[in-house]
């Protein structure tokens, strides 16, 4: 079973910082990394590989220095690394996304299962999956919390709000899956060092017969980011510690924290 997992090098959430004034998002120095849920993504296939064979391809979409998530998804264990390079590919809307993958697609595949995470820490749009599953004219199964392969599907347990669904589709298929789905492994300091030395295949989107332009006229263009800085409460009290600590029980009991 050949599988292509999608992986998203993102922005570290945890650096970001908000100008008070304009509400703009600072990039500028923010370092990168593999979105966190995409993981969970890239585990699923290598259970999946690890029970029928087959090969897992991780492909990711961004700028030079998505190899570093790459490198990561290497030594974790994939097979194939592939990087579609294109600085200003935020600049391009879900829509354009998922024709570049698609036409990636022909030129990697055939693959008989798609996987990606539920959605990305940065923008979680949750809507790359639905997308690409048009785009590719094939089902999809989306946030999937279990999946298991048999004979030519793959039957995936879904939780809606007052039960569990359990759903079986045909090959090939688009699935999405949640954080609930496994816990993804750590690799070993040898496995990192290994992933170094492996080849990352890169194309361009020329290479792909694709011209970003064109794609972007042919959809919305993402013209920039903006946030909301929130001031947090401050609060002294002063007095004995067990009239300060009364004070902090009452103000934690008034504003519900403690029920």
């Amino acid at each position: 079973m050949n599988v292509l997992v999608l992986v998203k090098h993102v922005y570290d959430e945890s650096q970001l910082k908000v100008d008070r004034v304009s509400g703009r998002v600072g990039f500028e120095g923010v370092p990168g990394k593999m979105s966190d849920f995409d993981r969970h993504a890239i585990e699923a296939s290598l259970v999946i590989r690890a029970t029928v064979g087959g090969k897992v391809t991780a492909l990711t979409f961004g700028r030079a220095e998505a190899v570093k998530s790459l490198r990561e998804a290497l030594a974790m264990g994939v097979d194939r690394a592939v990087l579609i390079r294109e600085e200003n590919f935020e600049m391009l809307d879900v829509k354009a996304t998922a024709d570049v993958i698609r036409a990636a697609c022909d030129k990697l595949g055939p693959f008989d299962l798609f996987l990606c995470a539920e959605g990305s820490v940065d923008v979680y749009s949750s809507l790359l999956a639905p997308v690409l599953s048009e785009k590719l004219g094939l089902p999809l199964v989306s946030y999937a919390q279990s999946l298991v392969v048999k004979d030519n599907a793959v039957v995936a347990e879904r939780a809606l709000e007052r039960k569990l669904e359990m759903v079986e589709v045909a090959l090939p298929a688009v699935i999405s899956v949640t954080g609930e789905v496994n816990s993804p492994r750590i690799p070993t300091l040898l496995q990192i060092m290994a992933a170094m030395k492996k080849e990352i295949v890169t194309f361009t989107l020329q290479d792909l017969g694709l011209n970003i332009e064109k794609l972007k006229s042919a959809g919305f263009a993402v013209t920039g980011y903006s946030g909301k800085s929130k001031e947090r409460r401050k609060v002294i009290f002063e007095g004995t510690p067990s009239e300060t600590a009364t004070k902090l029980l009452e103000i934690l009991n008034r504003e519900g924290l403690l029920s």
